[in-house]
């Protein structure tokens, strides 16, 4: 069985679909959404490209379905010059002072996917936003395979 080649994908069609008139008066879910806090993931972008996210909130009896992971756009500055090797993405918006669970899809350098599960995470109300590290260790031998699958003791520390 062959691969297909890659074409990349044209607009043959489009179909448009109409909003509502904004409303602007104030309502219970614009204060709920105002106090959804971002929370990014920071990694390191020569081990593997994360793809998607299922969260799992306190109460939640299951993880919700998988989101697309957002890439965040690198901040070329000074104080910035030793995170040239990490990317962010953003993983959702989330509620402060809530518990959740976080697993990752990833893709590794030769196009392996794994899950990488954390749990106990918690964003601080008094923040702007919250973030994780994720860090797939180095092998201990370098018989080991030198590129690991995320699934593999995959840390994610939060950063306060």
């Amino acid at each position: 069985m062959s691969k297909r080649a890659y074409s990349p994908p044209r607009l043959s069609r489009i179909q448009a679909r109409v909003f509502s008139e904004l409303v602007w008066e104030s309502s219970g879910e614009e204060e709920a959404f105002r106090s959804l806090r971002p929370f990014f993931l920071v990694y390191r972008m020569q081990q593997f490209t994360p793809l998607a996210v299922r969260l799992k909130f306190e109460g939640d009896e299951e993880y919700r379905d998988w989101q697309p992971v957002g890439a965040v756009p690198a901040v070329h500055s000074d104080e910035l010059r030793e995170e040239a090797s990490h990317g962010w993405i953003l993983l959702g918006y989330v509620p402060p002072a809530v518990r959740f669970e976080a697993k990752l899809m990833c893709r590794d350098r030769q196009g392996r996917h794994g899950v990488a599960i954390t749990q106990n995470l918690v964003v601080d109300g008094n923040k702007k936003f919250d973030l994780a590290y994720f860090e797939v260790p180095r092998p201990a031998s370098s018989s080991a395979d030198q590129n690991p699958s995320p699934r593999a003791d995959a840390r994610v520390a939060t950063k306060h």
